[in-house]
């Protein structure tokens, strides 16, 4: 089986990098509008350009769906590749990735709960967001368990999707070393480590594994060897510009019609496989249309340093949206109504958001190389040092 892999010089990896990050911002908007301005309820008939950009910026749990689709082919592939070369070990596997992730998310968890302290310190009466600040939910959160076994830290909400994000990352290998492992022992002990991680981690985290290895279908199916360039462009279009609006709006009908509260991910599953679909299409669209191009300096530039801070920008921003809600809106909800004068307010407010995460990303994301190379030299000291003072028992 012939794996692709992003040529992370090419304009297909400058277009996912950029689609990650705007992916990021989206979720960010999506957050912060609500908090700051009064519901659609409250806008007049004549509002229409409001009401639009209300609805064009109501689809954040959507896009997250691109995260885990793009997750699912970078790592998945990665995954797929290491196996099949012979190159596999589970050490550097859980080495890549817990660095990865941990980079950002222990100071995203500290800044959380300095975000709440402030809060608290501001309006005295709103402890909300320091109920979750303890040491257990913090451990628990460290361990990509919110979700399953304690509540997201300081109740930074996007943190649910790490939980999925990182339990994806250690099924899949087991689910491929039990397929591939030639011997029975092996392929018993995987199977029994999958069924345990199943076991614990629910019903909807199992569900949205189908719409992780989606992704991992773009690294697997073949080359549209049959379809002109014309075509494949064609359809991308139509893709983009006519589906995935479609299957958007899909998703939030199907929502609202059948009263999906938020987190009740069983029940809201089938609305955002269709989306996934949809975004698994156009990222294998995009992947066989421009994998083999070299992207210019200019734009590699720029997709590298959005994308560079999107991680970032996606765990850090929440609890200042907090804060937010208590200092702006009514602590729940917001009370602008969409004037220029606070529209260009909260722009200015979204604005100042990405700047912070940038800062925070200098600070972490930006050094995830020499974070892992230095994890890596303690691991490799503390292994030689433990062998040494064994060796000495011994004698």
């Amino acid at each position: 089986m012939r794996i692709m892999t992003l040529n992370r010089s090419s304009q297909a990896s400058a277009w996912f990098d950029l689609l990650r990050w705007f992916a990021a911002l989206y979720v960010v908007v999506f957050h912060l509008r609500p908090v700051l301005f009064v519901g659609s309820s409250a806008l007049t008939a004549h509002q229409f350009g409001a009401k639009l950009v209300y609805g064009l910026t109501s689809l954040g749990y959507q896009f997250v769906m691109l995260f885990f689709v793009l997750s699912g082919f970078l790592i998945g592939s990665s995954v797929l590749k290491r196996v099949q070369n012979g190159t596999w070990s589970w050490s550097d596997y859980l080495l890549q990735r817990l660095t990865r992730l941990w980079i950002v998310l222990l100071p995203a968890l500290v800044l959380a709960w300095i975000w709440a302290r402030v809060e608290v310190g501001i309006f005295h009466d709103n402890n909300y967001f320091v109920s979750t600040t303890n040491l257990h939910t913090f451990v628990g959160n460290l361990l990509f368990l919110q979700g399953v076994f304690v509540p997201n830290f300081s109740q930074n909400l996007p943190l649910w999707s790490l939980t999925y994000e990182f339990w994806y990352y250690m099924m899949f290998p087991c689910v491929i070393l039990m397929i591939r492992s030639k011997n029975w022992k092996n392929r018993l002990l995987y199977g029994l480590v999958l069924m345990l991680m199943i076991g614990m981690v629910g019903k909807s985290i199992v569900l949205y594994f189908a719409i992780w290895l989606l992704g991992v279908c773009i690294a697997v199916l073949p080359t549209p060897k049959s379809a002109s360039k014309s075509t494949m462009v064609v359809s991308l279009s139509l893709l983009s510009f006519i589906v995935a609006p479609v299957a958007l709006l899909f998703g939030k009908i199907y929502i609202t019609k059948y009263h999906v509260a938020n987190f009740d991910m069983v029940r809201s599953f089938p609305a955002d496989f269709v989306v996934a679909a949809v975004f698994a299409a156009i990222l294998y669209l995009v992947f066989h249309l421009s994998n083999s191009r070299i992207a210019s300096p200019g734009f590699k530039h720029t997709s590298v340093s959005l994308a560079g801070f999107s991680y970032t920008l996606y765990l850090t921003h929440y609890p200042i949206i907090n804060l937010l809600r208590v200092a702006v809106g009514n602590g729940t909800w917001g009370v602008w109504h969409p004037t220029l004068v606070n529209l260009a307010t909260a722009l200015a407010i979204l604005v100042g958001i990405l700047f912070y995460a940038w800062l925070i990303a200098q600070l972490t994301e930006a050094r995830t190389t020499q974070f892992r190379d230095a994890t890596k030299l303690m691991i490799r000291s503390g292994y030689r040092a433990a062998r040494r003072f064994a060796s000495m028992e011994i004698r």
